[in-house]
This record gives C-alpha cells, structure tokens and sequence, in this order.
C-alpha cells in the first residue's frame, strides 16, 4: 500500500476538525505533500494557498507570502539542477480550484524551491481577488 492510498483511506476514516475547507476538495493538500516528499516551508504554502478561498481569505495568502520570505531567509531558495516541470498528479491537483493557471505556476515554484516566483504567484492571486 502506498503513501497515497494511506492518505485516502485515512480521508475516509476521519471527520476534519474545525471545518470543511479540505473535506470539499476531490485531492487534499497532504496528498501532494506525500507525493512531492514536500518540506515543512513548502507543504505550509501550498496548505495556505489551496484553502485560502474556503477559510481564512486574504490572511492565508499573507501567511503563506510571510512562509515564502522565511524559506528563503533560511537560505532555501535554491534552485533545482533539473526542475520539476510538472505531472499527472499536478495537473489533477490544481484541476479543483478557480485558479488553476496560478496555483499550477506556484506549486512547481515551490516544488522548485523558486520562492520569487511562489511569492509572485500569491501576489498574483491577492490581486485578483482581493485587490
């Protein structure tokens, strides 16, 4: 049995606690951090990203830009030799929200530790619904 399936049994299994910002999505956002072997830095900015538009708003775009400038004054905005580009499983993911086109660009930034870019993305997304 692999890491995917585990997370879906386990989706099943188990009733989210304090809302259903995850539950309405057909692939949650710890999926993909199993299948990208994501880090903390990167896994809390896709977290933030994917639940913005059913949570906390404005603020979760703020925490996930305020998540970005701490990988990379951590020294985390390295670039990859050979960068991710994108798969199936991306495609899929980024297929349930209203956003696709950004939140595909920001999730192979983070995947490619390309946190000026990650943070263009938020930015971009702050602007289209918030202004």
């Amino acid at each position: 049995m692999n890491h995917i399936t585990i997370a879906k049994m386990m989706k099943r299994k188990n009733k989210q606690v304090g809302g259903s910002h995850y539950e309405i999505l057909s692939i949650e956002p710890v999926e993909a951090f199993i299948h990208y072997h994501l880090d903390w830095f990167q896994s809390e900015i896709i977290k933030y990203c994917s639940r913005f538009h059913n949570k906390n708003g404005k603020q979760d775009l703020d925490k996930a830009y305020q998540v970005s400038d701490l990988a990379m004054d951590f020294g985390l905005g390295q670039l990859e030799l050979f960068p991710f580009e994108g798969d199936e499983f991306l495609i899929q993911y980024c297929s349930q929200f209203k956003y696709e086109d950004i939140m595909k660009r920001l999730m192979i930034a983070v995947i490619n530790h390309d946190y000026v870019i990650v943070k263009k993305s938020i930015n971009e997304l702050i602007e289209k619904y918030y202004g």
